[in-house]
């Protein structure tokens, strides 16, 4: 059966998580600005962009090591599990060290704040701010390593929650600090103070759901080498999302202008808000499909399928129609009245949004199942062929109008290879799928009648 409570659980966890996030990005900026003024904020951006690509530094590996542990969990291969943890530990403090040792390199040879033209932040500031904001990073991605345990032994929600904390308490820290004047240098060793203890908090609780042994001896490189492709392979997925949302502004920006820039990166904001949903669903759902898949229950895998792909694609349908109905008072609202609303251009980004929806969620069982490398490979190119048509489409017509359908060429490009490669790992078939999905909506409310009826 799906384990409703862990789903439901999930979906709690990560709402709260998106409600943070959003509570915070409205509030912060307007605190930046009033005590720390434009060109400070500015420099602390500079400081904060460049470490962020230390993120990606683990290559995937993170993101397949947990799939692979709770599959190899839900087999009860113990011993498989102490491998994949520690091959993916071993790596990540390795390039840990060698992160640090370049930074250093780097620090020692050149001035950071002389390269970038800062003026209010020290050469020693900005070398400490880089230094601390790796060791969070770092931090973060072992902790997120412990995650495994955690998702393996149906405890997910617990660990998004103790996430949740770590974030709620770097922001607390960072306002505080912000308003009462620390100094920056000192801001930033209680700024990654939280991650730390998160990270040791984790390990210490962890040790009450799984025997974890760590020791140089759990690594194999065998095992490493089967998890490196797939790894490497979601490296796509942040790659093609790169194409899609700043390659279409750097075309947008080049060819109409940054009055265009602006009407197409407000409306696409705007429209993306529902994605957050849809996020929500697939983030939910994504350990129940790889704990299915290790039980080989695909009985489960199944319904788990048809409900999310369902429930998605109904939640995008209401959402378009809201926004069909109320979509330009709520745009104009948002920006104050400071940019003219293109009412074909946003019925454009509604009609992608659907079709997007389609094999969106269906993706998840690729992904969790570490099934998704010829699906990144597509993803990748489907990207740069939507970007070519988008450059087609502006040459055309020399308007913003219709760019968004140049992102249909996504859609039709994965709709058919995600559907047809998640239908053969879940055992299920096009037209008892496609029967399912348009009964949905009278099963629910057939559901929620006879719920009524009893009370």
């Amino acid at each position: 059966m799906i384990n409703i409570k862990a789903i439901r659980n999930n979906i709690g966890a990560n709402a709260l998580n998106v409600v943070l996030n959003a509570f915070f990005q409205l509030i912060s900026v307007p605190i930046f600005l009033k005590y720390w003024g434009v060109d400070l904020y500015g420099e602390w951006l500079v400081l904060i962009s460049l470490t962020a690509y230390f993120a990606m530094s683990d290559i995937g590996l993170n993101t397949v090591t947990i799939n692979e542990f709770s599959i190899a969990y839900a087999r009860k291969q113990y011993d498989r599990c102490n491998v994949l943890f520690n091959n993916t530990l071993f790596f990540i403090l390795s390039v840990f060290v060698f992160s640090l040792v370049i930074t250093f390199i780097f620090c020692f040879l050149f001035n950071i704040s002389q390269i970038f033209k800062f003026s209010l932040i020290s050469e020693a500031t900005s070398e400490l701010i880089i230094i601390c904001l790796i060791i969070q990073v770092f931090s973060g991605m072992v902790s997120g390593l412990f995650d495994s345990i955690y998702r393996a032994t149906d405890k997910n929600a617990r660990a998004i929650m103790i996430n949740n904390y770590i974030r709620l308490a770097e922001n607390i820290i960072l306002i505080l600090g912000i308003i009462i004047g620390l100094e920056i240098h000192v801001l930033i060793l209680f700024y990654i103070a939280p991650k730390l203890l998160g990270l040791f908090y984790k390990s210490f609780k962890s040790r009450n759901y799984f025997s974890l042994k760590i020791g140089f001896q759990y690594f194999e490189l065998f095992e490493f080498k089967k998890i490196i492709i797939p790894a490497f392979s979601f490296l796509s997925f942040p790659v093609g999302n790169s194409i899609i949302l700043q390659g279409f502004t750097l075309l947008i920006n080049f060819t109409l202008g940054s009055t265009a820039v602006v009407l197409y990166n407000t409306t696409r904001t705007l429209i993306n808000f529902v994605k957050t949903g849809l996020t929500l669903i697939n983030s939910s759902i994504w350990p129940e499909f790889s704990l299915a898949f290790g039980r080989n229950d695909f009985n489960v895998m199944k319904k788990l399928h048809r409900v999310s792909v369902a429930s998605s694609f109904y939640f995008s349908l209401v959402a378009c129609f809201l926004f069909f109905l109320l979509g330009e008072p709520i745009y104009l609202f948002w920006i104050k009245n400071k940019i003219e609303f293109n009412q074909i251009l946003f019925y454009c980004f509604l009609i992608t949004l659907i079709s997007n929806t389609v094999w969106y969620t269906s993706s998840v069982v690729l992904a969790s199942t570490n099934k998704h490398k010829a699906f990144s490979l597509y993803y990748l190119i489907a990207c740069c062929l939507s970007i070519i048509s988008g450059y087609i489409i502006i040459k055309v017509t020399s308007v913003i109008t219709f760019v968004p359908l140049a992102l249909l060429v996504i859609d039709v490009f994965l709709i058919l290879i995600v559907l047809k490669q998640s239908f053969k790992i879940v055992h299920d078939r096009f037209d008892v799928f496609f029967k399912y999905l348009i009964n949905f909506p009278f099963s629910i409310f057939g559901e929620i009648k006879s719920r009524l009826l009893k009370k």
